[in-house]
């Protein structure tokens, strides 16, 4: 697990007492297409007046333009599905047999929302007797393939447009049975998967259905009036999972997750209690045996503290101070210290966990210590009462790089290389950050930038901010295309070490966002002439050759 260097988990005394000082970036309409909150990686963007004016007045009708071709080839794509027959978009079961694989491999080992033995027989029942009707099962299947998706490697990547399939046609159906819905085990495992998938790869349409307060309050109802009926424990289980992807969905939006650590704990105080890892100190009691559902243990046992977090960074009515900040701070680093034990005892397990689960058990974590700091910490230049929210911020940030450029963590690069929102915007607040800090110290007399110890670390966050800009541009040859933050990034790089906006650097940020923009459009032109009529010489009816997942073969989890 990564671990904050240099960090210790209780803060230094307190010696002043501020008001809260809410920062919000005075950002124009070509940076913004909605009201987000202080989560959300745009309010890390520290970007002056004048040079967000001369990108403004010089090409913001490109930019639009670049948005509207964009939005116009989703609209084509959509049209071209619409009406698509499940039996027509399922790939031949040595595909989905990858797919799934990887799947299991990844966003299983942390969230756990599958059964894996109900799923392996309902998995072979889709290939093995076809003539069955194809209920809930199959379209679980298609969220679990098109999430799977993002994991392959280049070379047995499978057309976007085809993944695409497989998630527009589950949202659909979902939408045509809505007398069905009972929020059962089998509905949050769909929503489960719904969510998943849509901060995995960021697909659309925006509006989720049913909507995630709905679910929570409904599957709520359900367990309270049908206590001890059959099935309760899984789907207990699966609730906390809604209530987990919620959360990581208002951190990405800057929004209040849709239930408060109150309501969580009152009704998972029992589960909560009886999970409750026994005393640190008393490590022979500690499981060191690693299995599906230990990520998903840890993320519950600290889910309470992080909605209480994301409450308290997202709403907008409540008061932040550097007092209340710091007790959160110690509480979560305190929580992240056990499970960072309790992670270090399962390498030594029959089959410990891969660099790449323990990567995305990190992001889905320490992204909330950034968010928590991050106002203070922009204030620390001026204030030294700040610098611990500033040492978490810098901190945090070049361990979350560097964790995701490590050689060893190949599969987890390549996840985020191929994946969008939950598995870059982390990684976006990160990079936002340290820029931030590199154009303060360099323009300002900081009582930090003289220290000789910065000097090796700027070095350091330059050299992370470069590999994430070059990592950004892989993104969009990998076919992302919302470049709004790589352009940012890139024009923001030129001004880092100018000391005034004068005329000749005003020329030199509005050509890095011209040439920059030119090669986006270029792109999306690729992939507009990639998709077209791709649909129809893709997608076949399934093949059913020898199953892959035998005992032979390679295996579940």
């Amino acid at each position: 697990m990564a671990h904050i260097t240099g960090i210790e988990s209780t803060p230094p005394s307190i010696t002043s007492s501020t008001e809260n000082s809410s920062i919000v970036p005075d950002l124009t309409p070509l940076f913004t297409k909605g009201r987000y909150g202080p989560s959300h990686w745009i309010h890390f963007l520290r970007m002056s007046s004048q040079v967000k004016t001369s990108i403004q007045q010089q090409d913001a009708h490109a930019y639009k333009s670049y948005r509207t071709a964009k939005n116009e080839m989703r609209t084509r794509t959509l049209q071209q599905l619409d009406g698509v027959s499940v039996y027509r978009i399922l790939p031949s079961r040595h595909i989905a047999d990858r797919l799934v694989q990887a799947y299991l491999h990844t966003f299983q080992s942390v969230f756990a929302i599958l059964d894996i033995p109900i799923f392996r027989a309902q998995y072979d029942d889709i290939w093995k007797k076809p003539e069955l009707p194809r209920g809930t099962p199959v379209y679980l299947l298609l969220l679990v393939l098109f999430t799977g998706s993002a994991c392959l490697p280049p070379e047995a990547r499978v057309p976007r447009i085809v993944t695409q399939s497989w998630f527009y046609v589950a949202v659909t159906w979902v939408r045509d049975v809505t007398e069905d819905i009972n929020f059962d085990e089998d509905w949050l495992r769909f929503h489960c998967l719904q969510l998943l998938a849509r901060q995995v790869l960021g697909q659309k349409p925006d509006a989720v259905y049913p909507s995630t307060a709905s679910v929570v309050r409904g599957a709520l109802n359900r367990l309270r009036c049908g206590a001890g009926h059959a099935g309760e424990e899984t789907e207990s289980r699966l609730l906390a999972i809604v209530i987990e992807l919620d959360i990581q969905e208002a951190m990405l939006r800057g929004r209040p997750p849709v239930i408060n650590d109150h309501d969580f704990q009152l009704y998972f105080h029992s589960q909560v209690e009886a999970d409750k890892p026994p005393n640190t100190t008393a490590h022979s009691s500690l499981k060191s045996e690693f299995t599906e559902l230990s990520f998903y243990g840890l993320l519950k046992k600290t889910l309470p503290l992080r909605l209480r977090i994301a409450r308290y960074v997202n709403d907008s009515s409540r008061e932040r101070t550097f007092e209340e900040t710091l007790r959160l701070s110690q509480e979560f680093l305190a929580a992240l210290d056990v499970c960072k034990g309790q992670v270090d005892s399962f390498r030594m397990s029959s089959r410990p966990p891969t660099t790449c689960q323990t990567s995305l058990f990190d992001l889905f974590n320490y992204g909330f210590l950034l968010s928590l700091h991050y106002e203070f910490a922009i204030q620390a230049h001026n204030n030294p009462a700040y610098y611990y929210s500033l040492a978490i911020c810098r901190s945090t940030s070049l361990s979350l790089l560097a964790a995701m450029s490590a050689p060893e963590n190949e599969d987890f690069r390549r996840l985020c290389l191929q994946g969008s929102r939950a598995l870059c915007d982390v990684h976006r607040k990160s990079t936002l950050y340290l820029q931030g800090e590199i154009m303060r110290e360099s323009r300002v007399n900081s009582l930090f930038a003289r220290d000789p110890a910065a000097l090796l670390t700027r070095r350091e966050m330059r050299r992370s901010v470069r590999g994430y800009l070059d990592f950004s541009r892989s993104r969009i040859a990998a076919g992302d295309m919302n470049v709004k933050f790589y352009l940012l990034l890139s024009t923001l790089m030129v001004f880092s070490d100018k000391q005034q906006f004068d005329g000749r650097a005003r020329q030199e940020v509005i050509s890095v966002w011209n040439s920059n923009l030119e090669l986006c459009l270029r792109r999306l032109g690729a992939v507009r002439h990639e998709q077209k009529d791709h649909l129809a010489s893709e997608l076949h009816p399934p093949g059913i050759p020898k199953t892959l997942l035998d005992s032979t073969g390679v295996g579940f989890l």
